[in-house]
């Protein structure tokens, strides 16, 4: 079993050093998906494989990945995989030109405290020197409402002033806490505060 372990890691060796130099970290619903796109148009970059295994849109029971948001430092059981698992999920040999060109474009990164713990453990000093991350933001109500509107089916029914307006017990002081395993679903005070945690640019930065 040692051996057929060691052998493995031999083969899979040259993926770890075919990692994305290049992250789009944030913010959420601030036209991340347009710079994306952008790159892997004009520039040739690749956001790796469609999803970890070649789906178009994949959850693994921890969360979801794309071939744009790969969602690996923000969720802690992928992280816990390591790097040779987060490499598997772009596919391109280290000798290949085309891994100085990946990119990962998860934009709950900078929202998420928990993501940049695992960039400094994973990726170290060096890796992280010579990576670059970009930081896309507009207006934090106008990301607020973009995220209302797009992920919650009651935004069909509730114009989002009211919303605001219903839900406001839930933005008290002391709101600023991101929550990425709360998921999806009914209105709870943690999803409510999670649309403002997006926008709260400062202390993220």
């Amino acid at each position: 079993r040692r051996l057929a372990r060691e052998a493995l890691l031999v083969l899979r060796a040259p993926l770890l050093l075919a990692l994305p130099r290049l992250f789009v970290i944030g913010a959420q619903k601030c036209a991340t998906t347009t710079f994306h796109n952008e790159l892997a148009a004009r520039y040739d970059f690749s956001g790796g494989v469609a999803g970890w295994r070649g789906k178009v849109h994949e959850w693994d029971g921890h969360g979801f990945s794309t071939g744009k948001e790969h969602h690996f430092f923000d969720v802690k059981e992928r992280v816990a995989k390591g790097l040779y698992y987060f490499a598997e999920g772009f596919g391109v040999p280290c000798d290949d030109a085309k891994a100085r060109l990946l990119f990962d474009g998860t934009p709950n990164y900078l929202a998420d405290p928990s993501a940049v713990s695992a960039f400094v453990n994973l990726y170290g000093e060096e890796r992280l020197s010579q990576s670059l991350f970009v930081v896309v933001l507009c207006d934090p109500v106008q990301r607020a409402q973009s995220a209302y509107y797009h992920l919650w089916d009651e935004a069909k029914d509730t114009p989002f002033k009211e919303f605001v307006q219903e839900h406001a017990a839930a933005l008290a002081p002391g709101f600023h806490n991101w929550d990425n395993t709360s998921g999806f679903g009914e209105w709870s005070d943690t999803h409510v505060r999670d649309l403002f945690v997006a926008g709260l640019y400062d202390e993220q930065l």
